[in-house]
């Protein structure tokens, strides 16, 4: 069964006055919130930078999907580190302890409110 092809300007409605077009949602972000967004992330970024170790920030990255869109698996981080799934699980638990200190948590409380 072949189906015809539409075109976005393909009139609808009960008076054919609306273009196809016209019904589809607008999911882009205004260049003043991917700014915006953007910014926010790099100082999440420096903020982690400044009070992780080089490798506390890699794994604390790659296990929650910081760096790229998916998290990795425990798993994987650690074959990736050459390091045992507990050490990655000790090194993950000693970077949460330091975002908890209150001074960094409030830090990046207040940016994460700005997303």
């Amino acid at each position: 069964m072949r189906r015809r092809a539409l075109s976005l300007n393909y009139l609808v409605g009960e008076e054919e006055k609306t273009e196809l077009v016209d019904l589809l949602e607008d999911t882009s972000q205004l260049p003043e919130e991917q700014t915006a967004e953007t910014l926010i992330h790099q100082e999440v970024r420096n903020i982690l930078d400044e009070v992780l170790t080089s490798r506390e920030r890699d794994i604390v990255f790659s296990l929650y999907g910081l760096s790229q869109t998916e998290p990795s698996p425990l798993d994987k981080v650690s074959s990736l580190y050459n390091l045992s799934q507990d050490r990655v699980r000790q090194l993950q638990t000693k970077a949460i302890q330091k975002l908890h200190r209150p001074q960094t948590a409030k830090r990046l409380q207040s940016l994460l409110r700005g997303l």
